[in-house]
């Protein structure tokens, strides 16, 4: 993250938050979003995302993503990957922060 500008959702570690996750895909030039069979991962920033435990999304008005309410203060690494294509690595989705 040194050096270059990012945003980073910050959560109040009291509070209960839904951080979406976009997975998409494109198909003959289409690019349409997935919704079904992602499973993410949450590390500490600095960490591999394969040492993480994949957890099945949870859904909120039509995304994807997680709660943020089992997180401790720092910075969160997040990764995601489809089900159907295990050969695919997991895929950094970016950084949130817990405050």
């Amino acid at each position: 993250m040194e050096g270059v500008p990012v945003t980073v959702n910050t959560y109040l570690a009291t509070s209960k938050e839904f951080q979406p996750i976009v997975v998409e895909k494109t198909v003959n030039g289409t690019t349409t979003k997935v919704l079904t069979g992602v499973q993410y991962v949450v590390v500490p920033k600095g960490t591999k995302l394969e040492t993480g435990t994949l957890q099945n999304v949870d859904t909120l008005d039509g995304d994807i993503g997680f709660y943020t309410d089992q997180l401790t203060p720092g910075y969160w690494e997040v990764g995601a990957r489809v089900v159907s294509t295990p050969e695919t690595p997991l895929v950094s989705c970016g950084f949130i922060r817990i405050k």
